[in-house]
């Protein structure tokens, strides 16, 4: 049984319903057979929800992620990480983070981690209003 990768710009033209996604229709149809496997990793996903956002007219989080959750539920869909990727893709879709910030909360949740997070611009400038 053949394995193939799928790329975010694939998915996203699959996920939008365009013709030129033809090839992944045709291999998640042999998936669904048993004959095929489609391989996606945590990079595409995440490529995929950055790719999505940029669509007009604009999509929410929770649409993003539902679409993509689906995806990887479908049959012959494979990926290293799939709890993890639907668990930060629910993460994503009720939060304004991006789907890189939902996956690095979910590894630290797992891991037992603080996440790292930058300064807001507002506490900065009350920080530098303490020091003169």
């Amino acid at each position: 049984m053949k394995t193939w990768v799928a790329h975010a710009d694939i998915i996203v033209e699959f996920l939008l319903g365009s013709e030129s996604a033809d090839p992944l229709v045709e291999v998640l149809e042999w998936a669904a057979q048993n004959r095929a496997r489609v391989f996606v990793d945590a990079v595409a996903i995440a490529e995929c929800c950055r790719m999505l956002q940029l669509v007009e007219p604009a999509l929410s989080h929770e649409a993003i992620a539902n679409a993509l959750m689906r995806f990887l539920l479908l049959p012959g869909v494979r990926t290293t990480d799939r709890d993890r990727l639907l668990n930060a893709l629910e993460a994503f879709s009720s939060s304004e983070d991006t789907f890189a910030q939902s996956w690095s909360k979910i590894i630290a949740y797992e891991s037992k981690l603080e996440t790292l997070r930058a300064k807001k611009q507002d506490t900065l400038e009350e920080d530098i209003d303490h020091v003169g």
